[in-house]
């Protein structure tokens, strides 16, 4: 690096090669012998003092990323697992909330058995034979729905101009806590009914009616997006069940079929056995012809 000094003789600035520092020599200017001055302390220190800086701040970085990836290896993980707890946790929630809407239907329909001397039948039919009215109408006032009951006319058509309205007005009792497109209207709970079953049509079935015992028959079951409005006088025909078991409607939590049973328990089913179970748990032990 240039040495910059003045000549004591002329005053003539003059820039020398460090090399020439502390040595003697004539001046450009004037010719008289000066001194080139030394050097005052190490001019390559800073420069050293940089490349050791240097590779410091580059390992400070480094471990900088090292940590934030340590970091990243315990936090990212325990985050996911907090949001898949929390999913499970809501799934779990929602299961219980629809077993609990099963176990009141249930409830609804003995103390609709104990005032009426039967359960109610799947359907009411018109002088025609055409299905009029749902049994989800006929427990209303056993579901905490006696408002809705006083305005719905059973003696016309489920969708007939004077009913038409209460459509959306469905208890929540008969929707899934699984939140469907239009739980608004649909029901989420369907009885399995056909021959054999406790609910055959417009027929009436008593808990004597039922040699299986109430406690091993298999009544209704949870269907999700089942495009059934809650008043709407259809169910699941039992010829349909395996259809639908292979559809994945029937499946709930962990791969469990929620079933309610005559007795108004709530029974859960592992969907591989659903298929080869719930058919045979739905008949009552009855003959059909007796029905």
């Amino acid at each position: 690096m240039p040495i910059p000094f003045n000549c004591p003789q002329c005053g003539k600035q003059t820039l020398v090669a460090d090399v020439f520092a502390g040595q003697t020599g004539p001046c450009s200017g004037c010719g008289a012998e000066v001194s080139v001055p030394q050097i005052v302390g190490n001019s390559k220190k800073p420069l050293s003092a940089m490349y050791v800086l240097l590779p410091l701040g580059v390992a400070l970085l480094m471990a900088t990323f090292l940590l934030m990836g340590v970091l990243a290896a315990f936090v990212v993980p325990a985050r996911q697992n907090a949001i898949r707890s929390a999913r499970a946790a809501a799934v779990a929630t929602a299961a219980a909330q629809n077993n609990g809407n099963l176990r009141q239907i249930g409830v609804a329909l003995h103390n609709y058995h104990d005032v009426h001397g039967s359960f109610p039948p799947a359907y009411l039919a018109d002088g025609d034979g055409r299905r009029s009215t749902s049994w989800r109408a006929l427990i209303l006032p056993y579901v905490d729905s006696q408002s809705i009951a006083n305005q719905y006319d059973t003696s016309s058509p489920w969708n007939a101009k004077v009913n038409r309205p209460l459509v959306n007005m469905g208890p929540s009792v008969f929707r899934s806590d699984f939140g469907e497109p239009n739980s608004a209207v649909e029901t989420s709970f369907v009885l399995i009914t056909g021959p054999g079953t406790a609910f055959e049509g417009d027929k009436a079935v008593k808990v004597a009616d039922m040699p299986n015992g109430i406690s091993n028959v298999a009544i209704a079951v949870e269907v999700r997006s089942s495009g059934v409005m809650w008043s709407e006088p259809r169910d699941l025909p039992i010829d349909e069940l395996g259809d639908l078991l292979q559809s994945g409607k029937l499946l709930g939590q962990n791969g469990m079929v929620s079933v309610l049973m005559a007795d108004g328990s709530v029974r859960e089913i592992h969907i591989n056995q659903a298929s080869a179970q719930l058919r045979a748990m739905a008949m009552t032990g009855r003959p059909v012809e007796q029905l």
